[in-house]
Parts: structure tokens; sequence; C-alpha cells
């Protein structure tokens, strides 16, 4: 991945999203982006600065140690996963590690192929089986 210096905003953004847990629309207009930015925060999460942040602060092996500690965490005696698979469930989705969710088509006997939904399909589908 090439060097890219992530903008102070961007920085900022990533703090208040990963670092503090603030959602993501709220933090991005917190960090100093235009309100415009919030409602579409992957023009945010989708730059290079944000994904140099991403591998920076949050390693595989970081994941893989929060994950162990998280086998083991206890909260009175007793064992408490709740509270690290909420953040483990927040970094995951953040480095893109869960699956694309699944799209369901009804499918009746006529179908409209003329339709958005079916192009949508069948675009989703021909991707599917490249990979």
């Amino acid at each position: 991945m090439a060097k890219v210096e992530p903008t102070e905003y961007c920085k900022r953004a990533f703090k208040e999203i990963v670092e503090k847990g603030g959602k993501k629309g709220k933090s991005i207009v917190k960090a100093g982006y235009a309100k415009s930015t919030a409602h579409t925060p992957t023009k945010v999460t989708k730059t290079l600065g944000w994904k140099q942040l991403m591998v920076k602060h949050l390693s595989d092996k970081k994941l893989s140690k929060v994950h162990d500690d998280g086998l083991k965490a206890k909260r009175n005696g007793k064992p408490d996963h709740a509270v690290r698979h909420k953040y483990l469930d927040t970094a995951y989705k953040l480095k893109g590690k869960y699956a694309p969710e699944k799209l369901e088509l009804e499918v009746d006997e006529k179908v409209d192929k003329s339709s958005k939904k079916y192009k949508d399909y069948m675009l989703w589908r021909s991707k599917q089986s490249k990979e």
C-alpha cells in the first residue's frame, strides 16, 4: 500500500470512531468534515489515509490479541465476552473482514428482467462467481 499521510480531519475522525467508539456520521462532523460528508462516511473511510490509519492502529496482530483476551475476559469472576465482542465486531467491520450481506431476490413465475432489483442481483451474482 502506498504511504499516504492522513489528513488531520481523517485522524480526528478515526480517533472518534475507532478509539472512542463514536458513530461514523456524528464523529465525522465532530472531526471537522461537512455535514454532507457525514451522510456518506465512505468518502472518509475509503481513502488511502484512512486505510493507513487502519493498518497502523488495527493490525491483524492487535485484533488477534483482543480476540484472545476476549476468550479470557472475566467480570465478577465469570466470563464476560459481551464487551470484548462489541470491540471485536466493530474492528472487523471497519477492516471489512465480514462477508458482504446476502442479497435475496424473490422469484415469481414471471421475472421482470428490466427491473433494477433483477439487474442488481445479476450484477452481484456475476461478481460472486468471479471470486
